[in-house]
């Protein structure tokens, strides 16, 4: 299963429970427009398969880039694209407090995308991404009461009760199967940057 390759947030393939088969559900966007640059209009490295939100409705025949280099940089086909390192998904607290249960303060929170690239930034609101991750915040709010819940030194005691029974579990082990970040991101699962940017932030 495949995320859109823009906003990460919808499966551009799905799993059809009635038959057992996979599902083609998305969009192949022409990166560079056919109606701006038609030599690339079949060119393979110029499809980026998408969803209909991102293709149809948002990125359309626009870009957010002035010229070659910024291109490179933008296209998820190609080798020096960098989004997923030069922009960081953030949840804001909006007033100092204390929270017991994130999911029950979402209006204490704002999503915020930080990057000192121009062209990302431009990237992130062309495609409404601050917006669009703040409809879907209770899943990092859910992220974060999963790792209030199994702090560090509670996956330790896991580990520990679980070698006493003889059980060869490491803590990393342990980690992965209650957080599944490894997980996520081999079968490129939806959210699965803003899980691994939340995963790194709290943990340092």
């Amino acid at each position: 299963l495949s995320g859109c390759c823009y906003c990460d947030m919808s499966y551009v393939n799905t799993y059809c429970s009635r038959n057992g088969k996979r599902r083609s559900h998305f969009d192949l966007d022409h990166f560079l427009p056919k109606s701006k640059c038609p030599i690339t209009a079949l060119s393979l490295f110029n499809f980026i398969p998408c969803c209909p939100i991102c293709n149809q409705r948002l990125k359309r025949n626009s870009t957010w880039f002035n010229d070659i280099d910024e291109s490179i940089m933008s296209s998820p086909s190609s080798p020096q694209y960098g989004f997923d390192g030069n922009v960081k998904y953030r949840l804001i607290p909006t007033d100092s407090f204390k929270v017991i249960r994130y999911q029950d303060c979402p209006d204490l929170f704002q999503v915020a995308f930080h990057t000192d690239s121009p062209t990302y930034k431009k990237m992130i609101n062309s495609l409404y991404l601050g917006e669009r991750y703040e409809f879907h915040k209770c899943e990092a709010l859910w992220l974060l009461d999963k790792m209030q819940d199994y702090p560090s030194s509670h996956i330790r005691m896991i580990h520990n009760a679980l070698c006493k029974n003889g059980t060869p579990y490491s803590e990393a082990k342990i980690r992965e199967d209650i957080f599944g970040v490894d997980f996520i991101q081999k079968y490129n699962r939806t959210f699965s940057k803003m899980t691994r940017d939340i995963m790194d932030l709290y943990e340092e």
